[in-house]
């Protein structure tokens, strides 16, 4: 299965080159094989199955929409091709029902995306401010409402593209009423409120506790000793805002215009948990991360090496969100064209206007083009993993690839694997890049991982976990 989506599924955020004699520390994500296996990528399934179509892939605790984004747009372009591709059954499984909410509103958003090629970084900017941002400009509030409209429309009423891509039948009903609850109170600002930035100080002021008052030398500490092993890809300055703030994605600095502001003043209710109305309200809580940050999804390595030039005080020249602008660019590209992404190097808008939204040449920019998704279905699971895996192996489904993130490594367990095809590929993702994770820790937890997998009959293959480290920057 992984051949027939070539290098492209699952792309992990790649850090330091992991080799195969030395994958317990350096690795973000390893590669499991089935212990008959013999071949460290398997090929496409080589056992018919009858009572399904196409290839079931399972995203157990992915958190965000990267893996699918990533793997859409490659797919787009190798069907442009003219090579026929089998359609891709995704599973989607969160234990946090609420981040079910972002996956659908980020999928209808590249459902949604028609657009001439002259307005694509303006459709970017709203992407990455969306995924990242604890508060965005009004325009991306207003996108927001308006895709979150039209998912709630093809949950409820079937209506749309979006309503034939999506299926709920692995959930329950109080599950999927939930998921539409949250999404309801990002439509409104009379009957639901959220102070992400009150929420912001208040988690770091919890986090940081009497130390608060030196907050800029404990964010320069965790940059330098806890950042700085693991990526070149993401300055100082863009963390510190972030650690600060929550906005992780400033066009200001980015790809900044002169004579055009970018004022962040509306939270992003994407972000929030919503609780019961209390008097007519629903008030929202930031729950999200505030150590970390969303730098690591799409703006850690690019196939543009120029943007990975370094500066004499050894920091990358442009930073996280540029690299992340262009590679979201170029996936959305070839989602709308079928083409792959000329790269180019990077000129910034204020020192040349033209550089803003960068075209290939003779690229047409008055033309509408529609984003065409391959052939694919999202399923959407309820928080009873285990049930679903049973009663899916017991209708002769098998999973075909997996991936699982280290907040679900707990479901690693034998009916686990029972229900993976034998030529199956497991990605297990790692603690590598949290922060208050010592290297004891870390490295136990790989560990565990190896434990888990062979206790299920598969084991960890090291010319695996390095493929998915290939290209990753020096």
């Amino acid at each position: 299965f992984t051949s027939i989506l070539k290098p492209t599924f699952l792309e992990p955020s790649k850090e330091p080159q992991v080799s195969p004699k030395d994958t317990k520390k350096a690795e973000d994500w390893m590669g499991f094989l089935n212990d008959e296996d013999e071949l460290p990528i398997p090929s496409a399934p080589s056992q018919p199955q009858p009572k399904e179509q196409g290839a079931n892939v399972l995203l157990c605790g992915a958190s965000d929409i990267r893996h699918i984004f990533k793997t859409l747009a490659e797919l787009r372009a190798i069907s442009e091709g003219g090579k026929e591709q089998p359609q891709i059954n995704f599973y989607i499984y969160e234990p946090n029902l609420r981040v079910h909410a972002r996956h659908l509103l980020f999928i209808q958003w590249l459902c949604d995306s028609v657009l001439s090629l002259s307005e694509l970084e303006d459709r970017v900017a709203v992407f990455l401010e969306a995924f990242g941002n604890s508060m965005v400009r009004e325009i991306t509030a207003a996108h927001i409402k308006h895709e979150t409209t039209k998912v709630l429309k093809a949950m409820r009423d079937k209506e749309g593209p979006l309503a034939g891509l999506i299926d709920f039948t692995g959930m329950k009903s109080k599950e999927k009423d939930f998921i539409e609850e949250q999404m309801q109170a990002w439509l409104t600002d009379t009957k639901s409120e959220a102070k992400i930035e009150d929420n912001w100080l208040h988690r770091l002021r919890t986090e940081m506790a009497e130390r608060f008052d030196n907050c800029d030398n404990i964010v320069d500490w965790d940059f330098n000793f806890g950042l700085m092993e693991h990526t070149n890809a993401l300055r100082y300055q863009e963390y510190r805002m972030w650690r600060k703030t929550g906005v992780a994605y400033d066009y200001c600095h980015i790809n900044p215009r002169k004579g055009v502001n970018y004022d962040y003043v509306k939270p992003n209710k994407t972000l929030c948990h919503f609780g019961r109305s209390v008097n007519g309200v629903r008030h929202g809580a930031y729950v999200g991360d505030v150590k970390n940050g969303p730098f690591y999804s799409f703006g850690i390595t690019t196939e543009n090496k120029a943007l990975l030039t370094r500066t004499i005080e050894g920091q990358v020249k442009f930073g996280n969100g540029v690299i992340a602008m262009h590679n979201i660019r170029a996936m959305l590209y070839q989602l709308l064209c079928g083409k792959r992404w000329p790269w180019a190097e990077h000129i910034i808008a204020w020192d040349d206007p033209s550089a803003y939204n960068y075209l290939p040449p003779n690229t047409p920019t008055s033309q509408e083009f529609e984003a065409k998704l391959p052939k694919v279905k999202f399923h959407f699971i309820g928080l009873d993993l285990e049930r679903f895996l049973f009663t899916f192996k017991d209708e002769g489904k098998v999973m075909h690839s997996a991936f699982v993130g280290s907040n679900c490594t707990q479901f690693m367990s034998p009916s686990f694997f029972h229900s993976l095809h034998p030529e199956a590929v497991v990605i297990a993702e790692t603690i590598k890049f949290v922060l208050d994770a010592s290297d004891e820790a870390k490295e136990a937890f790989v560990g565990k991982i190896r434990d888990l997998c062979s206790a299920g009959g598969w084991t960890h293959d090291p010319r695996l976990t390095a493929k998915l480290h290939v290209d990753v920057p020096e």
